[in-house]
């Protein structure tokens, strides 16, 4: 949750690993040096349960309908917010 890794691309080196602390540097402008040593194995396992998540249970395809559609007692609010994003869907199309 406190520290982010961003993942070099496939055949570059990975010993340099720029590993940020979402706490103290919210853009990601600086990342640690020293400190953040500890944390690149965790982010390593972190990494492969996610992989194998998504293998046992793979992404789905992209959805188009309308938002709740099947809902028979939205409340006025939620019809009228699905009304606008609707309008709002046809403008860019």
């Amino acid at each position: 949750m406190q520290f982010k890794v961003h993942w070099p691309a496939p055949g570059t080196a990975a010993f340099k690993v720029p590993v940020y602390n979402l706490y103290r540097d919210l853009r990601e402008e600086r990342p640690l040096n020293v400190e953040a040593m500890w944390s690149v194995n965790y982010f390593g396992a972190m990494r492969a349960r996610h992989i194998a998540f998504k293998k046992k249970y793979p992404d789905r395809e992209e959805t188009h309908a309308k938002p709740y559609e099947g809902v028979s007692n939205l409340r006025p609010e939620t019809k009228a917010l699905v009304e606008a994003y609707l309008a709002a869907q046809k403008l860019l199309d």
